[in-house]
């Protein structure tokens, strides 16, 4: 006799609840309500919570703890103690809620607990990374910790600083006294650039104690000597990557970047303008090792050996992802990665089943109390909002619009806009850009992210012994390089890029509104047009460069880029620094040739921005300072223009230039014997007077009467460039009054009164952006105070047309714009030696020759090119 099973239907044609979700008639009953809540939770799609406030609260007490404010985690979790007793009072008061009350008062002692817990561990770190106050010298033996980061200076000389753990701190001197130190103690230290990670360092100099930071001080003194070979780990690793490297030395410019950088998070071979576009459109977390690595990494290892034995999946799991940490290093966005990881594989090894929430929880509890400078770091922070976001909105808005497009379209959506979102309040602490085509630029390139991660680890780990293998990894993930590349350039560029972080947020808080209200195709047509209306909007008050303009004081940030235009002739003085802002001048002001670039000093806030200006506009001719300081800036600047075939010449005081033989430049600063000294590149930068009736002509001094001021024909300028002081004073007499100065220096307080007295400006510009030095000094507005002074940081970019100034400001500004620190970031640099000559030219001039005048002569290209000295016998017939 056959009997008919009942097999329980997934949904109730009336919607009831799954069958599946019902309670067991067997077991343990915790067990039953075990089961039971795991199996619903998935099937809905739900997340556990209850970890999320102690979670909150354990990154909470780290930041107390660190900052200062311990007394505030203790009071915190006494307050959720009081808070318990109160809701245990309550449900004794109330027998029918009881159930629930018990579990509130757990989760109040839960946070309790983890706020007074991560509150001590932060002191005990404190007081374990302990260093004494030392006054004079100590002789510092000990080892790397960390990989050396790379790091430039404000005048482009790079250096590489590490980790040091002290092995041993003594006084200096015969009867040395051996100090004692904490055993998390760290040393922040300049080292070889070649360091790794074990090797043994020592030397002599001085300890400045750095309090709250990760270091417990910082290291001056003359360059540390490295001994050793380092850890085998770290030996490996730098096989891996110089052979990685020697094999992409023949790959384009983006694949040797970009394979480093997205499956080894190793950013310092990514171009500048690469960096700068993928930032600029958010793609940057690109080449951050996280949560994509480890899932990829753990599924690869999981589908290997099967989940038949778990434990030994966990171990399998466990061992991988330990590899995977020591091949790309400890950056925050790995060790979270990593550590929720290591939930998901303690579930695995345990046969439960995880969720997301609970695993991130568990990271950012352990990460508190294990590393508190970790887990209260920009990036932590960063990787854990985005997770967080993508867990709690991304899945759900993912399914939401399921049901009207594509799974995939939906997911490509709906997980960079949420992800852009979750990370906006912390993005706010350190920076202010953002862009309206963040989601666009990663949904475009989700596709070939995957593909470029999995062959870009195949070549690196068989670089070494499989070359031709790894060749044939490279140049499949050589192709997805190229997508991201075109895609983050051409996204940059366009309108809507670069504009305030909060109305790119309101710009993305307003595309999900959008989708969850009209998830239909005219959704999509809507919010691209309201978004692309928004980039052309450019925001309240932004400058418009018109047409008829004769200057313009770019907005560069804290860097310098001036344009000027005459008689048919442009000029631009300096690049501003490693950005697109000058390029983005250059076509705002409809600038697509420059007859003459003046590159006033090789300081990186000056030159950097050659590269996106060579991009933008052709150049005929470029004018350099005697002094070549910094050499590896200056290297990096003439083989760009020597590879563009353009003619560099060498130009001091009294250096005129020639149109329509009308002198409308000169260099007044520096004379031409000055030598390439670091020190003195500031004081060496050239000084340039520009005047459109000719240098040598009255000026505004026999205008002022009639004009009452500034006039059209009386535009007398003065570029002081970054003069010092006392090369300020050696114009004294030699400049007369102007109608405009560019101020020195971004506008510091390194100025000379009697300059300023001489030039008497009706205007005075300062080319200024965030910084931490200070500028604009207060200063500057006391010497200039009878000029209407307008700073780039408050006003963007000034124009000078046909008698009226153009800029945000309705007003000059009275008071220097209290000054913003500058956002941190991470730049490579080549620090390849270059002997200096007096110019590199080859190739030919697109347009003749410009003249000037005596006493020094500049000339075309060949072996009659410019040089330094009396002026000499015309280059014969035929010469080159």
């Amino acid at each position: 006799m056959i009997r008919k099973l009942d097999v329980p239907r997934s949904r109730s044609a009336r919607g009831k609840r799954s069958d599946l979700c019902k309670p067991r008639v067997f077991g343990d009953p915790r067990t039953r309500r075990s089961q039971r809540s795991s199996h619903c939770a998935h099937a809905g799609h739900g997340q556990d919570m209850r970890l999320l406030p102690s979670a909150a609260a354990a990154l909470g007490g780290a930041w107390a703890a660190l900052s200062g404010y311990a007394h505030f985690g203790f009071l915190g979790a006494a307050l959720c103690i009081v808070a318990a007793w109160a809701v245990t009072g309550y449900a004794r008061a109330h027998p029918g809620r009881r159930g629930k009350a018990s579990g509130v008062v757990l989760s109040i002692l839960a946070v309790a607990c983890t706020l007074g817990a991560t509150s001590i561990a932060g002191l005990l770190a404190l007081s374990a990374a302990h260093i004494p106050a030392v006054r004079g010298s100590v002789e510092l033996d000990a080892y790397v910790m960390t990989r050396p980061e790379p790091s430039t200076m404000p005048w482009g000389e790079e250096k590489c600083t590490a980790l040091l753990r002290p092995a041993k701190i003594t006084t200096a001197g015969p009867n040395g006294v051996q100090l004692a130190s904490g055993p998390r103690a760290r040393i922040r230290a300049e080292v070889p650039c070649t360091a790794l990670a074990g090797q043994r360092v020592f030397g002599q100099g001085r300890l400045t104690p750095a309090h709250g930071r990760r270091e417990s001080a910082r290291w001056s003194g003359p360059a540390l000597q490295t001994r050793g070979s380092g850890a085998l780990s770290a030996g490996i690793v730098h096989r891996i990557d110089t052979a990685l490297a020697t094999l992409l030395s023949t790959r384009p410019e983006h694949a040797r970047g970009l394979i480093p950088g997205v499956a080894l998070g190793d950013d310092s071979r990514v171009s500048p303008e690469l960096e700068e576009a993928m930032r600029t459109t958010a793609l940057t977390h690109l080449i951050a090792v996280s949560g994509a690595h480890v899932s990829l990494v753990l599924g690869i290892i999981i589908m290997a050996v099967g989940r038949a034995r778990p434990l030994r999946t966990a171990l399998a799991g466990v061992v991988g992802l330990g590899g995977l940490v020591i091949l790309v290093g400890p950056a925050p966005s790995v060790i979270r990665a990593a550590l929720m990881g290591l939930v998901v594989l303690a579930a695995v090894g345990m046969n439960r089943r995880s969720q997301a929430i609970n695993a991130l929880s568990c990271a950012s509890i352990t990460a508190a109390l294990i590393d508190p400078w970790l887990a209260t770091g920009y990036g932590f922070l960063l990787s854990a909002s985005a997770t967080l976001g993508i867990i709690c909105g991304g899945y759900p808005l993912t399914e939401h619009l399921s049901r009207f497009f594509p799974a995939a379209l939906a997911r490509v959506v709906a997980i960079p806009l949420v992800a852009q979102i979750s990370c906006l309040p912390v993005l706010l602490l350190f920076t202010e850009a953002g862009s309206l085509w963040a989601v666009p630029a990663n949904a475009l390139v989700a596709p070939v992210v995957a593909p470029l991660t999995i062959f870009g680890l195949v070549g690196a780990l068989t670089a070494p012994l499989f070359p031709v293998l790894a060749g044939l990894a490279i140049s499949f993930a050589q192709l997805a390089t190229w997508w991201i590349d075109h895609v983050a350039r051409a996204l940059a560029s366009l309108p809507g890029s670069g504009i305030p972080l909060v109305l790119a947020g309101i710009g993305h808080i307003c595309a999900v509104l959008v989708l969850l209200v009209i998830p239909r195709l005219s959704a999509i047509l809507i919010l691209v047009a309201a978004l692309v209306a928004l980039g052309l909007s450019r925001g309240p008050g932004a400058t418009v460069i018109p047409s008829n303009w004769t200057a313009v004081q770019c907005d560069v940030g804290q860097g310098s880029a001036f344009l000027y235009r005459v008689r048919g002739y442009t000029i631009m003085i300096d690049v501003g620094p490693r950005t697109p802002a000058a390029a983005r001048c250059l076509s705002d002001a409809q600038v697509s040739h420059l007859d003459l670039l003046i590159l006033s000093h090789f300081h990186s806030d000056h030159v950097e921005g050659l590269r996106d200006v060579l991009s933008t506009a052709t150049i005929s001719a470029v004018w350099i300072s005697p002094n070549s300081a910094p050499k590896p800036q200056s290297r990096t600047a003439l083989d760009l223009l020597d590879s563009h075939s353009i003619p560099v010449n060498v130009v001091a005081a009294g250096t005129t230039l020639r149109v329509d033989d009308v002198p409308i430049a000169r260099i007044l600063s520096p004379h031409p014997g000055a030598r390439s000294i670091p020190e003195e590149a500031n004081a060496d930068s050239l000084v340039i007077l520009l005047d459109a009736d000719g240098v040598d002509s009255p000026g505004r001094a026999a205008n002022a009467g009639a004009s009452g001021g500034t006039s059209q024909a009386a535009q007398r300028i003065v570029v002081l460039g970054d003069a010092t002081a006392p090369a300020q004073e050696r114009l004294v007499g030699a400049v007369g009054p102007v109608d405009i100065a560019v101020v020195a220096h971004h506008g510091s307080a390194d100025q000379s009164a009697r300059l300023a007295r001489e030039l008497d400006p009706a205007i005075a510009l300062i080319s200024v952006g965030e910084n931490s030095y200070g500028h604009p000094s207060a200063r500057v507005y006391e010497l200039y105070s009878g000029a209407q002074i307008y700073p780039t940081l408050a006003c963007g970019a000034i124009a000078w047309a046909e008698g009226d100034l153009v800029s945000e400001c309705e007003e000059p500004p009275t008071q220097p714009t209290p000054p913003k620190p500058p956002a941190v970031q991470q730049v490579g640099y080549d620090m390849r030696e270059w002997s200096y000559g007096s110019q590199r030219t080859r190739g030919r001039v697109r347009r003749s020759p410009l003249r000037t005048g005596d006493p020094h002569r500049w000339r075309g290209t060949g072996p009659c090119r410019a040089r330094l000295g009396p002026p000499h016998q015309p280059c014969p017939p035929g010469a080159p």
